[in-house]
């Protein structure tokens, strides 16, 4: 296997009886296509996706992508691991961002496996990459594996495998940013989301956590659904939006559930997942006209991410918990997307 990128990516596609359409790149192993019907069957792309295929290879937006070997940030760069301490690359400012400057985001993915299960209905796509022991500081010769499956219910799962011949640290996740208007040119903002969590991650001035927060009373309140644009007009002010431009925050999950509607296209996708938290970013750093799919040009909030991780920067946050991997242990994150329509 090769992480070396070829000269063009590589597009792989599955579908269901209910004409919902998927497509992954090969490059980052990237989501670029879920196509489902609104409430009058309309089907049109709810994720953010590039008009030139081969942006996926360098992907500055991360859109669609696995992160990888660990999502988020660490601040400075470090990594403490069994009593050493690794410096990881700095990608982003002093620190290290959705696993550095050879993240799986950049690799092109190989294709391991793709099959078509004629009694289930159900289509599985799987790939595969490799980083070795070293790369962006990390340590470990590391196989990774991604799997896609979308069934008769319309539901997509990913489940994300990796495992190392040394002690390391894995937090994988997916960058896709969702629209479920299907039109990019009408506010990610106005989609509503209901997300069980009793609190969310505060962070400083270079996006990294500070502590926890209560959501009550607050523009992160969405133990009952609310529109993002509503909660920003709400609270104009409030200095954590003022800091990432709109949301770039982690909510703590109560249970491993969320929900994304939108209301005049009737879609809705419910999210479900294994992570700890998920971190709601809305987009408020892509940049304008950035030429999409379907004709569409990107603006800040057009979409927005919601990154089923540990917490950003748990290696050095006391206060949050999770775990290392030890050596030929397997490591599996699941994320699962699946998309309905109702009368909102």
């Amino acid at each position: 296997m090769s992480g070396k990128n070829a000269i063009s990516p590589t597009s792989f596609s599955l579908n269901n009886d209910n004409g919902m359409e998927v497509t992954i790149m090969s490059a980052g192993a990237a989501i670029s296509r879920i196509a489902v019907p609104n409430l009058y069957g309309k089907k049109e792309n709810v994720v953010l996706a590039f008009e030139d295929e081969k942006l996926y290879l360098g992907n500055s937006l991360y859109a669609g992508a696995v992160l990888g070997p660990v999502a988020g940030r660490i601040s400075g760069g470090r990594l403490p691991l069994c009593g050493s301490v690794f410096q990881l690359t700095r990608n982003d400012g002093n620190n290290h961002l959705h696993g550095g400057k050879h993240s799986l985001s950049f690799l092109n993915w190989e294709l391991q496996s793709q099959t078509q299960n004629l009694d289930t209905g159900e289509s599985v796509l799987i790939l595969r990459t490799f980083l070795a022991d070293g790369t962006d500081g990390f340590p470990g010769n590391r196989h990774f594996t991604a799997s896609y499956s979308l069934n008769k219910e319309n539901c997509l799962t990913l489940v994300y495998e990796a495992v190392s011949d040394r002690d390391t640290y894995f937090n994988l996740s997916n960058h896709s940013y969702f629209n479920l208007s299907g039109d990019f040119t009408v506010s990610g903002l106005n989609q509503e989301l209901y997300m069980d969590a009793e609190q969310y991650v505060a962070n400083n001035k270079e996006h990294l956590p500070i502590g926890f927060e209560r959501i009550s009373n607050t523009p992160f309140d969405f133990s009952t659904p609310h529109t993002l644009a509503a909660h920003m007009e709400a609270y104009p002010k409030h200095p954590q939006l003022l800091n990432a431009n709109g949301y770039n925050n982690a909510f703590a999950l109560s249970s491993p559930k969320a929900l994304l509607s939108h209301k005049k296209s009737g879609r809705c996708m419910e999210l479900t997942t294994n992570a700890p938290c998920i971190v709601l970013y809305s987009g408020g750093y892509i940049p304008n006209v950035l030429p999409l799919a379907g004709g569409f040009l990107s603006s800040p909030g057009c979409a927005i991410a919601l990154e089923a991780q540990d917490f950003p920067n748990a290696p050095n946050c006391p206060a949050f918990t999770f775990s290392f991997t030890k050596a030929h242990e397997i490591y599996r994150r699941l994320i699962q997307y699946r998309f309905f329509t109702a009368k909102l």
